[in-house]
């Protein structure tokens, strides 16, 4: 078994906890190290990708599972990044509401496609890229939200491109935290 894969890969610190009943042998490769023995066997940049694909497809697939139901939860669990994406990706339909403070913002997603966003002071393209960098709050979905009045008109992909690359720019900047236009955090 490979445990750990993601943090080593990401940096991001292990979020899991393993307990063995019987003797193991266990490898530990620091994350130093990494890029030391993917240069000594490139094997490992496929087995690290396979691992990767299964990672995401299961995930992806367990969140399916419970956008189709309808659900809330807290962004700082899901991005609303990884919602969009998903809801695109199964060409489902449904509002996304984002909640934080007394900020809402509002997303709908049609046929594989964001079609509207609302934020705080925001319509369409920009209020799509304002919502894309709420790392605090809750989300819901709606699955039988009506379709509201078209105001964005593009690619979704293109729109998830550019907000990454926004949030990205955001997180570089010394001291950057989250802020909407009404600058609160």
């Amino acid at each position: 078994e490979c445990l750990g894969e993601m943090s080593l890969l990401t940096g991001a610190p292990a979020n899991a906890t393993v307990r063995c009943k019987t003797a193991a042998t266990v490898f530990v490769l620091p994350g130093a190290k990494l890029d030391d023995a993917m240069s000594a066997n490139p094997e490992l940049h496929r087995i690290f990708s396979q691992l990767l694909a299964e990672r995401l497809r299961a995930t992806s697939g367990r969140l399916q599972e419970q956008l189709e139901r309808g659900m809330t939860g807290k962004i700082s669990m899901i991005r609303p990044t990884e919602l969009v994406q998903t809801l695109v990706m199964s060409r489902s339909k449904g509002e996304i509401v984002l909640q934080r403070e007394d900020a809402r913002a509002r997303l709908y997603i049609a046929d594989g496609q964001v079609v509207a966003a609302q934020a705080p002071g925001l319509e369409g393209e920009e209020a799509f890229y304002e919502a894309m960098t709420w790392t605090t709050g809750t989300f819901s979905l709606d699955k039988n939200a009506p379709e509201p009045p078209r105001t964005i008109h593009g690619d979704t992909m293109g729109y998830m491109m550019e907000a990454a690359r926004r949030i990205d720019e955001r997180e570089r900047r010394p001291n950057a935290q989250a802020r909407g236009p009404l600058g609160r955090a």
